[in-house]
């Protein structure tokens, strides 16, 4: 016998004596293991041998979930995430799809932890994938991008500086501090979310290409305004006079100097102190220098007629000096050489012959009327009326031809130039047309240089627009040679201007500064010293230091230029926009 009957005498409280188990044989004993859910498939649990199968009993221990009677071989697998047939897989041979973690409720799942299933795993799992870190509920492919130390907001690999799509207020303005004196350019800003060493906090640096030039700058006559306080030299009551001089006093303001009194300035200030002492009457700014008087019956400070005295003194009441000719209707005071015409009123009141003195450039008249297109317009200039070949769309328009020829140097300013009405100059013509300096453009102005490799093209080949600079005025000063030519020298302040290459679309800002290589100069191509005064050199400073992406203007190789010296092909163009 494997093992012994065991009889229990138990006395109850009946005084009954139980009836003993029946005893079995060896052979009749099976192995069992514990069926806990009752499935008929037990677990691993072990019982051991019995005589019969009983409850909460398997002959088997193939169940891999022995707490639920709907786990056991042989069920049909459902999509719950349970291995029901215990083939040790879930919900296998059913369908299924990523499903990506959202811890951070955002709406969009993490790639990490992805999991594949046939339904949900639950309420923060997602079918919508991209979050790049789910800790992070703004920071998801809806995101915004914004300077907060190099988080990727919108989850495009890029952030802060890097993203274009970088929210631009949330950046901070640094100004370049070139000169080092600790004051940023006040002219140039870059929006940034880390400076990036391009500059400094503060923007109260007036001219940045100067250490003594800043908010603690001390004013001496130097052409700069040295404490930045917009004032400089005499007009800033802050000025060291130290670094004064004594010249003639100009009480009467006529550019002529007293013989004895003086003054203290900076430099030759009419209106202050000129240098010369050659004023007959310091009181009087009609009265400087022996010349003739003339009748003036309308009291208007112009003359007409004969001459009546020849003296310096003035003679009067009544009389009056040559005052930018003579007056053409001596009985009107509103007529005279001396006041400015008022456009379109039938009247000559500058005596100059024309009514529509005031239409002096293409952007005039574009102003007027803004439908005009571009093409050829006749405008009246300081020279008389011409046709003019006015550009109305380039960068906003407004852009009147003021030099156009098939040769390749600048030669000298002119009054007259033949080839100003359209884009294909028919001769040679190197000069700049200065008709537009004394009236339209009294400061600076925006100038536009451009060329075509092939005359006959329609389109320019290089086409390079200059910002808010001195160069028309300087170029049309008067026929010097020392005077009449483009210079890198720009602006009150010296600072390179703003810059932007038409055909290219690249904008350089204002205090960009010109490529330093020795080839990369803004110069006068001759130094200013002989003929062909206005052949300018941008070559590798236009835009860049490269010589061959056609942003050049000059010499410096042997690659086709504009405006080079000893090329017979092409044609060059220079425009003017005034402010």
């Amino acid at each position: 016998m494997r093992s012994l009957s065991i009889v229990a005498t138990v006395l109850l409280a009946t005084g009954c004596a139980p009836e003993p188990e029946p005893e079995c044989d060896i052979y009749d004993e099976v192995f069992v293991w514990a069926d806990a859910d009752g499935d008929g498939f037990g677990s691993a649990d072990t019982i051991g041998y019995v005589c019969k199968v009983g409850a909460g009993q398997a002959t088997n221990n193939v169940d891999c979930d022995d707490d639920n009677a709907d786990v056991h071989p042989g069920l049909k697998e459902l999509c719950d995430f349970i291995d029901n047939d215990c083939n040790s897989l879930v919900d296998d041979g059913l369908a299924k799809e990523p499903w990506y973690p959202d811890e951070d409720g955002d709406g969009y799942g993490s790639s990490d932890g992805v999991v594949q299933a046939c339904t949900s795993p639950g309420p923060q799992w997602l079918q919508l994938p991209g979050d790049c870190d789910d800790s992070m509920a703004s920071v998801n492919p809806d995101g915004v991008e914004v300077c907060n130390g190099g988080i990727d907001d919108d989850c495009n690999t890029l952030a802060d500086d890097a993203d274009p799509t970088t929210d631009e207020t949330t950046k901070t303005a640094y100004h370049p501090d070139i000169d080092g004196d600790g004051y940023g350019d006040m002219h140039t800003t870059y929006l940034r979310c880390n400076s990036a060493g391009l500059g400094v906090l503060d923007a109260s640096d007036c001219e940045d290409l100067v250490v003594d030039v800043n908010p603690d700058g001390l004013e001496v006559c130097d052409d700069y305004d040295n404490n930045c306080d917009g004032l400089y030299d005499d007009e800033d009551p802050t000025l060291d006079t130290t670094t004064q001089i004594m010249l003639p006093a100009d009480a009467d303001g006529d550019g002529f100097g007293d013989e004895v009194l003086f003054a203290a300035v900076c430099r030759s200030t009419r209106g202050i102190a000129v240098d010369n002492n050659v004023d007959c009457d310091d009181t009087d700014a009609w009265a400087n220098l022996e010349q003739d008087w003339f009748p003036d019956v309308d009291l208007d400070g112009s003359g007409a007629g004969e001459v009546a005295f020849t003296q310096c003194l003035n003679p009067g009441k009544g009389f009056a000096p040559f005052r930018n000719g003579q007056d053409c209707d001596d009985d009107d005071p509103g007529v005279s050489p001396l006041l400015e015409e008022i456009c379109d009123d039938k009247i000559d009141q500058n005596c100059d012959g024309l009514d529509t003195f005031c239409d002096a450039t293409c952007k005039v008249i574009m102003d007027n009327d803004p439908t005009l297109t571009t093409g050829t317009h006749t405008i009246y200039p300081a020279g008389g009326p011409q046709d003019f070949y006015c550009d109305m769309t380039t960068d906003g328009g407004g852009w009147t031809l003021v030099s156009s020829s098939l040769a390749p140097g600048l030669d000298r300013a002119r009054s007259y130039h033949p080839n100003l009405s359209d884009l294909f100059p028919a001769a040679v013509a190197g000069g700049v047309y200065n008709g537009l300096r004394a009236t339209s453009i009294p400061g600076n102005s925006d100038i536009r240089f451009a060329c075509k490799e092939d005359p006959n093209q329609n389109n320019f080949t290089v086409d390079l627009i200059f910002y808010d600079i001195d160069w028309y005025r300087t170029v049309t000063a008067d026929f010097s040679e020392d005077e009449n030519c483009f210079s890198e020298l720009n602006g009150p302040w010296y600072q390179t201007p703003e810059r932007f290459d038409v055909i290219s679309g690249q904008r350089l800002p204002r205090g960009d500064q010109w490529d330093n290589s020795s080839n990369g100069r803004l110069i006068g191509e001759d130094n200013c010293d002989a003929g062909n005064d206005f052949t300018v050199d941008f070559d590798d400073a236009g835009m860049d230091s490269d010589e061959s992406d056609g942003t050049d203007w000059g010499l410096d190789d042997n690659s086709w230029k504009c405006g080079a010296g000893g090329l017979s092909a092409g044609s060059w163009f220079i425009f003017v926009r005034e402010h």
